[in-house]
């Protein structure tokens, strides 16, 4: 697994304590976690959108890699580092589960970080690629706000698609995006691009599993938007 880039490389374990450990490379970069929220240095939008592209396929990667699709069902920005200020790398597995061969969905424990589980997961513990496709659609979300979804949730107690949705409604759209990227990126092409990204965040956060497209239909959707926007 760790063999893809936007995985943090994991270098070996020690099964000898009570608890096993893992072994990760040391991480000489900052955490994501951090830096998406930075009003000091805020990222640049050309690199929002690389980053959103490169987790996406992170993702896609976990999800058609492997004989049985992994669903890590905890995508948010504090389980990634930031690599050279624009890469960012996966560095945590602590609730992945494998969908059984042949299933497109498997029952568990409800699990996950308010504010990024998606609708199913909650409080009836269905899982799939789906969950962790809304998950990535809060992200983008918080990449086009600069607002943590997990604040959102525990202090509106609404879903950070709800809550733009309702500020757009009112207000509209630049009364909600970070005014970083609205100053930075005034022209024509920018704006489209805002517009196109909200509307797969939006996609990607339907009520309804079944609505959503697969991280795979995500992640081409954002390289189109890198290149151009009809």
């Amino acid at each position: 697994m760790s063999s893809h880039k936007n995985v943090l490389k994991l270098l070996g374990c020690c099964i000898e304590t009570r608890m096993p450990i893992l072994v990760y490379e040391f991480p000489s970069c900052e955490p994501f976690g951090k830096k998406i929220f930075d009003w000091n240095e805020p990222l640049p939008w050309k690199i929002r959108l690389k980053i959103a592209y490169e987790i996406a396929s992170v993702i896609a990667y976990l999800h058609t890699a492997f004989p049985r699709p992994i669903i890590h069902r905890d995508i948010k920005p504090s389980h990634f580092f930031l690599e050279n200020g624009s890469t960012p790398k996966l560095s945590y597995f602590g609730l992945s589960i494998t969908l059984p061969e042949g299933e497109t969905h498997v029952k568990d424990d409800p699990c996950g970080t308010c504010g990024y589980m998606a609708p199913e997961a909650f409080p009836s513990g269905m899982y799939s690629e789906k969950n962790d496709v809304f998950s990535f659609g809060t992200l983008i979300l918080e990449l086009l706000t600069r607002r943590r979804a997990s604040f959102i949730a525990r202090v509106e107690g609404v879903t950070m698609q709800e809550y733009v949705e309702d500020h757009i409604e009112n207000y509209g759209i630049h009364d909600i995006l970070d005014p970083i990227i609205l100053v930075e990126g005034g022209g024509v092409l920018e704006q489209q691009q805002f517009q196109a990204v909200y509307q797969l965040a939006l996609k990607c956060t339907e009520e309804f599993a079944e609505d959503r497209p697969t991280i795979v239909d995500a992640a081409k959707e954002i390289r189109r938007i890198q290149r151009f926007v009809i």
